[in-house]
């Protein structure tokens, strides 16, 4: 009843404690409410920027558990089965899943599914224009962007009914690698990811 008679940016739901906004959030997403929360809350704690983050991470380090993890995200829509599939066979054959991913037999070998999205993920980070290439070619900020646009993570995120808060979170993420990257140009990725270590171990 309020919803129709008033607009919703001039509606507010006000808590005692930062905590206690949590218990909305299921109602807004179940009504596909758009909504943000203004509050001080960790920014690192925000599945989406944990999400980005990890991609942050495989471009600068390209182990078989950050890529493992980064094949199951949303945006890539790469088939679960598939992922379970490259793992398993990396393991058995104890190689690293890079190099299931770039070998077209083993990929035959192991029956995918889709091949489709699985390419365009090894293009995205492994590509003569992708990622890893990009991080020693580009500055950070823009490597940054980059990354959050081209995998899709993005588009995923304004879909969401919370998706202007997540990016909030994200631009104030941004907002200190523009400063890192001001202080010295040269500022690279895996640098951004031992900054990030070090906020969450002494937060």
């Amino acid at each position: 009843e309020l919803l129709k008679n008033t607009h919703g940016h001039e509606i507010a739901v006000l808590v005692r404690n930062n905590k206690d906004v949590e218990s909305f959030i299921p109602v807004f997403e179940k009504e596909k409410i758009p909504y943000i929360i203004e509050a001080d809350n960790d920014i690192l704690e925000d599945l989406d920027v944990q999400k980005l983050i990890l991609l942050l991470k495989t471009v600068a380090k390209q182990t078989n558990e950050n890529s493992q993890r980064a094949l199951l995200l949303d945006c890539f829509k790469i088939s679960p089965l598939d992922v379970f599939k490259i793992n398993r066979l990396a393991y058995e054959k104890k190689v690293q899943v890079w190099d299931v991913l770039t070998d077209d037999n083993l990929l035959k070998e192991i029956g995918i599914e889709d091949k489709k999205p699985v390419q365009q993920f090894v293009d995205l980070i492994m590509g003569e224009e992708g990622f890893v290439k990009q991080a020693v070619n580009t500055r950070f900020d823009v490597l940054f962007v980059d990354v959050l646009n081209k995998s899709g993570l993005m588009t995923t995120i304004l879909k969401k009914p919370h998706g202007q808060e997540i990016l909030l979170r994200i631009t104030r993420l941004y907002d200190e690698i523009k400063k890192q990257v001001a202080r010295n140009p040269l500022y690279t990725v895996s640098e951004f990811i031992k900054f990030i270590v070090l906020l969450k171990t002494h937060k």
